[in-house]
């Protein structure tokens, strides 16, 4: 049976080997596998240090030397997941809890991670040596004004073209390229007025930019410190805080995935129009259990297709851009699983936690509804 409304399978930190999903849950601590053609759950372990009721503990994870490495959004470690003995290496990069990922990258043997506050710039991981290295934030005055005064400097995903990290300044109109073999950065300031970035693809020497206040999509080139302007010509539903919450370089072109539409888009002969449409099934969930606030995230793309990890949809998303077509695999947590899942491992956890954030008073009777309820806020 289908947990939708109650429970939705939800991550951000994923890799895929074969048949097996390992992922990170997004919307409270575990760690399981799953199995896409036989459906089967296994719930693998919970990340120590972190509170169960924590979301979005891990970004992005990468598959190195037989480990998986899950990347911290909220949390505080990162966790290496050795594939063999199925035990969990913690990585503490801060001494404090207060810090946020925003986006991040493994290029070699170094993971690269952009932090989200101003106290913090992009840090530098080696995971054969063990080598943390926190790279020097920009000086204040090359932000712009509007971003100047505000700690939260990124926000939105950034985009990995070639040695360079792109990220795009949040509350600005302006991208800070990153180089991962000099270690040197520089501010690209697009000049389009009233831009708030919201998303960013690279591809060659152009940066494809969404905005905030409006379905428009922004072609700057690097060279020229020229830009386009592409009007969407798709039917939307509302306006949404974030219109596109991800754009993907292919070898078809750049794709969008846009918040409110029943179809993915794209550029053609100067306009956003559709690419292909997203299964009904899909279009009949609604988008997320945070408000409807956005529903897509994480992807991987590969071998032609892009695979885009469900937020809070209970599906993934199966594009094939050759085709154009677009299909999906049903990923769900069967209710008996849960149920025991919830009586072996959560609820002692759960109750500690409840109290402490005063959800529940030490004679309430609680059980698993009131943990998917809280977990679902």
């Amino acid at each position: 049976m289908l947990f939708p409304k109650e429970l939705s399978v939800t991550f951000n930190a994923v890799v895929e080997i074969r048949e097996w999903i390992y992922f990170s849950a997004n919307n409270f601590n575990g760690l399981f596998k799953y199995n896409k053609f036989t459906s089967e759950m296994i719930h693998l372990g919970i990340f120590k240090d972190e509170p169960v009721l924590l979301c979005n503990i891990h970004q992005k994870a990468f598959l190195w030397n037989g480990k998986i490495i899950f990347v911290p959004l909220t949390g505080k470690n990162i966790a290496i997941f050795d594939l063999e003995t199925e035990e969990i290496e913690y990585i503490r990069l801060f001494d404090q809890d207060n810090t946020t990922g925003v986006d991040c990258t493994l290029y070699g043997d170094v993971l690269w991670i952009i932090y989200s506050k101003d106290d913090h710039f992009v840090v530098k991981y080696n995971l054969k040596d063990h080598e943390c290295i926190h790279i020097k934030k920009p000086e204040a005055q090359l932000y712009n004004i509007s971003a100047r005064n505000c700690a939260t400097k990124f926000f939105c995903k950034g985009a990995v073209y070639e040695r360079y990290l792109y990220a795009p300044v949040w509350n600005s109109n302006q991208v800070v390229r990153f180089d991962m073999g000099s270690e040197e950065y520089q501010f690209i300031n697009t000049e389009i007025n009233n831009l708030l970035i919201t998303s960013i693809a690279v591809d060659n020497n152009f940066i494809y930019l969404s905005n905030q206040n409006d379905h428009t999509i922004y072609r700057y080139d690097i060279n020229k410190a020229s830009v386009d302007t592409y009007v969407c010509e798709v039917e939307y539903k509302s306006k949404k805080r974030i219109v596109y919450p991800i754009i993907v370089s292919t070898d078809k072109g750049i794709l969008f995935f846009a918040q409110d539409t029943n179809s993915i888009l794209c550029i053609e002969n100067g306009k956003v129009i559709s690419f292909c449409e997203y299964p009904e099934e899909f279009r009949m969930i609604d988008s997320d259990v945070r408000k409807n606030w956005r529903r897509f995230f994480s992807y991987d793309h590969r071998d032609g297709k892009i695979i885009v990890y469900p937020y809070s949809t209970n599906m993934e998303l199966i594009v094939d851009t050759k085709s154009r077509t677009c299909g999906y695999n049903r990923i769900i947590y069967d209710r008996n699983y849960i149920e025991k899942l919830f009586d072996t491992v959560y609820k002692r956890a759960y109750f500690t936690e409840g109290i402490e954030k005063k959800i529940f008073n030490e004679n309430d009777i609680f059980g698993l509804k009131d943990f998917i309820t809280e977990i679902g806020h």
